[in-house]
């Protein structure tokens, strides 16, 4: 997924734009700095877009994106997207339990995305998956304009989470959000 995730958006933008953090070289206080850089960095004409790849955890009071050391938490999610200058940056968070983060995190200068619709749905997700394949995808350009939207990636991943659940004959664990 962050191989794929990657590649789709250096081609959105310059490559020098797209950074990745991965396993052990991240920390809570890492991604922070970041951030507050990037926010220093950007004007009210860029936009963000920031993917969260991994495992979340809600205790039920606290949603908590997994990484190594202190997790990054809800509360860092909303202070993150609310310092970003300008509007329309999107936040795809592809983990477990991170529709919880909906309230949280809802306003109308950014797109939430989240794979699943409540802090309950704790399992391991599909939608990652997906949402990564639409973004690579032209099958994802619904209206054939040689561009893949916020939309057409989610309705894609959408889609291949509810194919996924019916060909295996489960109940969905997962159901994807978006704000």
């Amino acid at each position: 997924q962050r191989h794929t995730i990657r590649e789709a958006s250096e081609k959105m933008t310059d490559a020098t734009l797209v950074t990745t953090f991965s396993g052990d070289e991240v920390s809570r206080e890492e991604l922070l700095v970041h951030f507050a850089d990037l926010t220093e960095r950007m004007s009210e004409e860029d936009r963000a877009a920031i993917y969260l790849i991994g495992h979340g955890s809600y205790d039920g009071e606290q949603y908590k994106f997994n990484i190594p050391g202190l997790d990054l938490t809800d509360t860092d999610l909303a202070d993150i997207m609310a310092s970003l200058p300008g509007q329309n940056h999107f936040l795809v968070n592809t983990s477990s339990a991170s529709g919880v983060i909906l309230d949280s995190l809802e306003n109308d200068q950014y797109i939430i995305i989240t794979a699943t619709r409540n802090g309950n749905e704790k399992n391991a997700t599909e939608f990652g998956n997906y949402f990564a394949e639409a973004l690579a995808s032209t099958t994802a350009d619904i209206n054939k304009n040689d561009t893949i939207s916020i939309q057409e990636a989610f309705d894609y991943a959408e889609r291949g989470v509810t194919e996924f659940f019916e060909s295996q004959g489960k109940l969905a664990t997962e159901h994807p959000q978006i704000r």
